[in-house]
């Protein structure tokens, strides 16, 4: 799968994106409703998150995880354990849950779903205009329970990544706890933020 390696930055160790989520878009109409109607271009990985996230196509899920796999490899070493980000919109399959487990499959370590837990619902982030919106909005609704044996090296994992605020909130909740040491995070796509 094609990528466009980004790097970002925040609060953790290191931090990378595949590639951008849409390559271009323009506004070709209106609906009915006034609303703007979009034609997008997106990134290879976008495209196959798009059709995951939003029309339930699984089909791009192997390949997302091998070309995550590859780039956590090479980028961060050994680590011990993925942890996927909690979504903010409840879904019959979680996308992040997912591409999560399959990450952590092709790598041959834990995937861990209950360390990170969200305190309730959220905003949808990219609802939100600023980093400070999306800041204020997260205050207080990360927390950890302690389930480890021992310490790990663990990658954070989402499936967008726009301002950053969320995986800084999240890792400032692990930082608190004593068994994480080194935290990476890294995302499929980046959206225009």
């Amino acid at each position: 799968m094609e990528t466009n390696l980004i790097e970002v930055h925040g609060n953790w160790e290191d931090g990378y994106v595949l590639d951008r989520h849409t390559i271009h878009s323009e506004i070709v109409g209106h609906n009915s409703s006034g609303y703007p109607i979009w034609d997008n271009t997106r990134s290879e990985v976008g495209e196959a998150i798009y059709q995951l996230k939003y029309q339930g196509n699984d089909v791009g899920v192997d390949e997302l995880a091998e070309t995550m796999a590859e780039m956590i490899d090479e980028q961060f070493g050994e680590v011990d354990a993925i942890i996927p980000l909690s979504p903010s919109k409840a879904r019959a399959v979680q996308p992040v849950s997912l591409l999560a487990n399959a990450v952590a499959d092709e790598l041959g370590i834990d995937c861990i779903e209950d360390v990170l837990v969200k305190n309730g619902t959220t905003q949808q982030m990219k609802d939100l205009s600023s980093k400070e919106e999306r800041m204020e909005a997260l205050l207080g609704c990360f927390s950890v329970i302690d389930n480890l044996d021992d310490v790990h090296d663990i990658v954070l994992l989402d499936d967008l990544f726009s301002s950053g605020s969320t995986m800084e909130a999240a890792t400032l909740v692990l930082r608190e706890y004593d068994k994480i040491d080194n935290i990476y995070v890294a995302a499929f796509t980046k959206t225009r933020s």
